[in-house]
């Protein structure tokens, strides 16, 4: 083979291998429909949502290898998540709309229009709100309370908004 397309080959199956390793970052998430003919038969709005928990986990900085002045880093590197995980016996047929009821979201959060959750293995249900965060190990704290209404076919918005406290105390940079 000649020593060009043996080069040649050698890039292509080294950029195959290297692309491989290094996947895009992915949330799923599934948007509420509501149906017209559902909104000229139906008024009545729908139960409040169950309570859910939420847990944040935050974008962070490059980290060591054993190489020397050698880090890595992932394309979900700079991406801060609230994963909100709600009971087993949470409605999968309403929608779920979100609103910043008090208290200040972290930078670049924007919530998304209604959602359906999606069902977990272990028996729950749940969803990922995720922004922008920093590729960064220095993150600022942040606390405020999630608003929840429950959203039916026709669009109805359910009268009790649930609420969630959602927090962060943030971390400094290590060295």
């Amino acid at each position: 083979m000649p020593p060009v397309l043996r080069f040649v080959c050698a890039v292509l199956l080294f950029a195959t291998v290297g692309a491989g390793s290094a996947s895009a970052c992915s949330i799923i998430l599934d948007a509420h429909r509501t149906s017209w003919v559902q909104r000229l038969i139906d008024w009545r709005p729908p139960e409040p949502a169950l309570t859910p928990t939420a847990e944040v986990r935050r974008g962070i900085g490059p980290r060591p290898t054993d190489e020397p002045d050698v880090t890595y880093s992932t394309s979900c590197d700079d991406i801060g998540f609230i994963t909100l995980t709600f009971p087993a016996d949470a409605d999968t047929a309403v929608g779920y709309d979100f609103e910043i009821v008090a208290g200040q979201p972290p930078e670049n959060f924007r919530l998304p229009g209604p959602l359906r959750l999606l069902s977990r293995a272990d028996g729950t249900h749940g969803l990922t709100l995720s922004w922008i965060d920093g590729a960064t190990d220095r993150q600022e704290p942040f606390a405020f309370v999630l608003g929840i209404r429950t959203v039916d076919a026709a669009g109805n918005r359910s009268r009790t908004v649930t609420k969630i406290i959602v927090c962060d105390p943030g971390r400094e940079a290590t060295d």
